[in-house]
């Protein structure tokens, strides 16, 4: 699971990347942008912040939940226990 939110992290950064690169100021210092419109810069950064927002949130849901055990008297199930 850690590795999952570990590549949620990178997906959210490099949507941040692609949304401040979306710039026109700052997309001229990037050699390799120059020729990819700003539009779809944008778009992809959102896409890639979006998805690791996503999968941050999904495995930070599963990581929280806890294993419950019954707990018994006699052979009757009276309650249960969350584990540590």
């Amino acid at each position: 699971m850690m590795f999952k939110s570990i590549i949620g992290y990178i997906l959210a950064a490099i949507g941040l990347l692609g949304i401040l690169f979306s710039s026109e100021q700052i997309k001229a210092t990037v050699p390799f942008l120059v020729g990819i419109p700003s539009n779809v810069v944008l778009i992809a950064g959102f896409a890639f912040l979006a998805v690791g927002v996503v999968i941050m949130i999904i495995t930070g849901k599963s990581s929280r939940q806890q294993a419950e055990v019954p707990i018994y008297r006699g052979k009757e199930i009276v309650g249960y226990r969350r584990l540590k």
